[in-house]
């Protein structure tokens, strides 16, 4: 119990997460509600089709999202933008993989939750503050 609701108030929006390119920001905070109202189907309607759909609209929300930013990346021509960009290709394999395994019974929802918003907060408050960086918003 004591975990759950540790993850619960964790699952919130923090200032560290932006870089200061509005859209990125923007699309960053849905993502987080994504994660957010996966967690909340997970504990009150586990319905496992309603769970595949949630994790099918976290995954092309996550390929959406990843393409937003390369082409803040391209257009700005950030000289890491390769590197990046292969973060972002492990991490759509990983998530593919998680699902996968989610689907299969191999794995909990909530280990997926835990990844994803593992992954989110590394990614953002590290590799995308490079881009920050770059574009000297901070």
């Amino acid at each position: 119990q004591m975990e759950e609701s540790k993850m619960n108030t964790t699952v919130t929006w923090q200032p560290k997460y932006e870089i200061g390119v509005e859209k990125i920001d923007f699309e960053h905070k849905i993502f987080l509600t994504l994660i957010h109202e996966f967690e909340q189907q997970i504990q009150s309607f586990p319905d496992p089709d309603l769970l595949l759909h949630r994790m099918e609209e976290i995954r092309k929300y996550a390929e959406f999202h990843f393409l937003s930013e390369e082409n803040v990346m391209m257009e700005s021509h950030f000289s890491e933008f390769e590197i990046h960009r292969g973060f972002h290709q492990t991490l759509l394999q990983e998530l593919n993989a998680k699902i996968h395994s989610v689907q299969s019974k191999a794995m909990k929802p909530e280990s997926l939750v835990e990844f994803i918003f593992e992954w989110f907060v590394v990614h953002t408050t590290q590799e995308d503050q490079r881009i920050a960086k770059h574009l000297s918003f901070k």
